[in-house]
């Protein structure tokens, strides 16, 4: 250990040998290089712990990124699978072993599969993606129109 006398000796020593303004810039330094290293752990951590988002047209199943209007394993809505059929604009298409639930019917649409579709409604279309998520366009007597969706 050092006694006061000793101290005051070494002290003297080193504020004579060094200018203040250097080792305050010493000091100073240290200390700046030390918070950016605690920063950017910062920086790193925050970044991990960022949540992904999906890219646009695309929604959060679980883990995975889907397209609900074209993904056969999330179709319309997330969990909702075809049964190894096509997903068309959020309808399955309607082909074994994907039975249509009971208030849909298989009816042809446009492009030529048959999907699980509701009533006919009063909208015009002309391709399926002119009609809303879980609603496809069919072909009727007077012309082509979305159908209602089938319940998920």
């Amino acid at each position: 250990m050092l006694d006061a006398d000793r101290f005051d000796a070494l002290t003297s020593r080193i504020a004579t040998s060094v200018p203040r303004r250097a080792a305050l810039g010493a000091g100073l330094t240290s200390l700046l290089v030390w918070v950016g290293r605690d920063d950017a752990a910062a920086r790193k951590k925050r970044r991990k712990r960022k949540k992904k988002t999906c890219a646009a047209g695309q929604t959060k199943c679980g883990k995975t990124c889907a397209d609900l209007a074209t993904n056969s394993a999330n179709c319309a809505n997330c969990g909702t699978s075809c049964g190894g059929n096509a997903c068309i604009n959020g309808v399955c298409e309607c082909r074994a072993p994907l039975v249509c639930p009971s208030e849909c019917g298989c009816a042809l649409i446009v492009g030529g599969a048959i999907a699980c579709t509701g009533d006919i409604t009063t909208t015009a279309c002309e391709e399926n993606e002119d009609c809303p998520l879980r609603s496809v366009c069919r072909q009727t007597g007077g012309g082509l129109f979305c159908s209602e969706p089938c319940p998920a």
